[in-house]
C-alpha cells in the first residue's frame, strides 16, 4: 500500500473495516448536507422583521397576492407575496433583468431564498436570482422548478 491511496477494504480485520466504512459514509452525508440548499426557516424571516434588520433567508408559503410588476432603476421586478402564517406576509420582489419569470398563481405553494431587507410598510424579499458577484444567489422553487 505505500505510495498509493488506501481503502477500507485493504484493512486487516473486518471489524476496522466495517469502522472505517461507517466513518466515510457519515462524512460523505455530512458533507452532502452542508452543501445542500439552506433549510427553510419562516421562523428566522420573522426575527428579522422584528428586528428590522437585513438577513439571507430561506421561507416556504403559499401565494397570497400576484402584484403588477414594478419598473426602477434595476430593471422590471416580478411581485408576490407569500403569507409565512401567524399574520406575517413578505412581498418577493424578482428581478426579471437577471431571471425568468415565475409562473405563480395565487394559492401555489413556493420556496424562495434571497435577501430581507427592511422596508416601511412591509417586508420585502430581493435578490431571488442568481449570483451577481455583488450578492450571494438566490431563487424561487415552484413545483419543482428552480427559477434563479
Amino acid at each position: 500500500m505505500a505510495g498509493s491511496l488506501w481503502r477500507c477494504r485493504d484493512l486487516p480485520c473486518a471489524a476496522v473495516r466495517a469502522g472505517c466504512a461507517a466513518v466515510v459514509t457519515g462524512l460523505l452525508a455530512l458533507s452532502a448536507a452542508a452543501c445542500g440548499d439552506p433549510s427553510v426557516d419562516n421562523g428566522a424571516v420573522a426575527s428579522a422583521i422584528a428586528a428590522r434588520s437585513p438577513a439571507e433567508v430561506t421561507l416556504r408559503g403559499p401565494v397570497r397576492t400576484v402584484l403588477t410588476d414594478s419598473f426602477g432603476a434595476d430593471g422590471r421586478h416580478q411581485r408576490f407575496t407569500v403569507d409565512l402564517g401567524g399574520g406575517v406576509v413578505v412581498e418577493i420582489d424578482h428581478n426579471l433583468s437577471l431571471a425568468p419569470r415565475v409562473p405563480v398563481t395565487a394559492g401555489t405553494t413556493v420556496t424562495v431564498h434571497g435577501q430581507f431587507e427592511p422596508d416601511p410598510g412591509h417586508p420585502v424579499i430581493h435578490f431571488t436570482h442568481h449570483a451577481t458577484g455583488r450578492h450571494e444567489g438566490g431563487w424561487i422553487d415552484l413545483s419543482g422548478t428552480r427559477y434563479q
